[in-house]
């Protein structure tokens, strides 16, 4: 099989240059749906990926809301732009036992990260949902959900000044928690270790 190359005329890689197949260039998203197949309606389904109010918006369905680690979720805020939300059984009705619990409290965990790093804890949201209420219902929680990211705007990227303890401005950096002072560079925890 010849190796793939790149067309920059019309921005789409070739796949095999006899054949001439193209596959669109991948696309980013802005805002990611983590989605526990468990409260997802018989009725319908969400689309794997839409646009709306300005978000390329990215569903990932998952086996339960219990399984979404906190590292991993951190991990999805890096590659996306404005936020995400989990989708999850209702309260006391996890098909699998208490995933939604779990979901809840690593929301919870991330959101008050959030607020540390000085950012709106909105940008991590915990929906609920029941796979026998109307796919409707999920559908216009979702999208309610990725309008309230949409007029959150971007994650603002770089680096802020904050104080070090020492009375002297320090650099932060928003994605390990590490400040420098004058001439020096320390890490510090969110609870002041």
């Amino acid at each position: 099989m010849p190796a793939a190359s790149t067309s920059s005329s019309v921005g789409r890689r070739v796949l095999s240059e006899s054949e001439g197949k193209t596959m669109p260039e991948p696309v980013t998203s802005n805002a990611v749906v983590n989605l526990c197949r468990n409260c997802i309606p018989a009725a319908g389904h969400l689309p794997h990926q839409w646009k709306q109010d300005g978000l390329h918006v990215l569903v990932r369905e998952i086996p339960c809301s219990g399984k979404i680690d906190a590292q991993y979720l951190l991990h999805a805020l890096e590659g996306v732009t404005h936020g995400f939300c989990v989708v999850a059984c209702p309260k006391g009705d996890c098909r699998s036992g208490e995933g939604n619990c779990r979901a809840e409290v690593r929301i919870r965990t991330i959101q008050r990260l959030l607020a540390e790093m000085g950012l709106e804890p909105e940008r991590a949201e915990l929906l609920h949902c029941s796979p026998e209420e109307p796919f409707s219902k999920l559908e216009q929680s979702v999208r309610k959900a990725m309008r309230r990211l949409s007029a959150l705007g971007r994650i603002p990227v770089g680096a802020e000044t904050v104080t070090t303890g020492d009375d002297e401005p320090g650099v932060a950096s928003a994605e390990c928690g590490v400040t420098a002072g004058a001439g020096e560079s320390a890490r510090t925890w969110p609870d002041g270790r």
